[in-house]
């Protein structure tokens, strides 16, 4: 729940086993959707070992309402899947004003489920082909998972990228040359983990939406 003015607003928080994220804002109520601007998230989640880690979720926009949605989805990278998360909104804009505020999640299924469930996800996502994401895609990204690679790498998630920088082909943020991934026999590069793993599962599931990597740029 977070305030605005005498108002109390709600976020529903899902993490599903896969890792995707959902966020849901609600009304005072609880009970029904809250339109809100259509904007990229960057969320801090910190698990037990006390170092926060950058989330990026984008809008799922409404034809009705453009400009508005209703639902953020996203990924967590590995070292977030953790049985609880303090969650933290850095920036969130709800009609025109600007609100931080923080929780608590906790897993309803345990840390160990989440992690069993992950790397399924991640052995279906980068080590099976399909779509536009091709055999030699896995051989040159040497047959392991965008995870497995960048683990370790923290992104910087810079959503104000200048004329001619590339940019993530999910997020439109500033693409970071660490976060390389061939897709279809193309080399692209993105602004996190996640991102890729949403790239990927557009390149098996709906090819014909995929641009070619140097039309990813502002």
């Amino acid at each position: 729940m977070f305030k605005a003015g005498a108002t109390h607003y709600h976020i529903e928080f899902v993490v599903e086993t896969t890792g995707r994220v959902r966020v849901y804002p609600l009304d005072e109520s609880a009970t029904r959707p809250l339109s809100v601007d259509a904007q990229p998230l960057v969320l801090s989640v910190e698990g037990p070992s006390g170092d926060p880690t950058p989330v990026m979720l984008r809008p799922v926009t409404e034809e009705e309402l453009p400009g508005t949605t209703t639902q953020f989805v996203g990924r967590l990278p590995a070292r977030a899947i953790v049985g609880r998360l303090a969650v933290r909104f850095n920036e969130f804009k709800v009609r025109g004003e600007r609100y931080r505020f923080e929780f608590v999640w906790n897993s309803p299924v345990g840390e160990e489920a989440l992690l069993a469930a992950y790397s399924d996800e991640q052995r279906r996502i980068f080590l099976t082909p399909s779509g536009k994401y091709l055999d030699s895609d896995i051989r040159d990204n040497g047959g392991i998972s965008a995870n497995a690679k960048f683990a370790t790498i923290t992104p910087t998630h810079d959503h104000s990228p200048q004329p001619g920088d590339r940019v993530c082909p999910v997020s439109g943020f500033k693409a970071e040359a660490v976060f390389t991934w061939v897709v279809g026999g193309d080399r692209y590069t993105f602004c996190c983990q996640p991102c890729i793993d949403e790239f990927v599962l557009l390149a098996k599931e709906r090819p014909d939406e995929v641009r070619p990597a140097d039309r990813y740029v502002r």
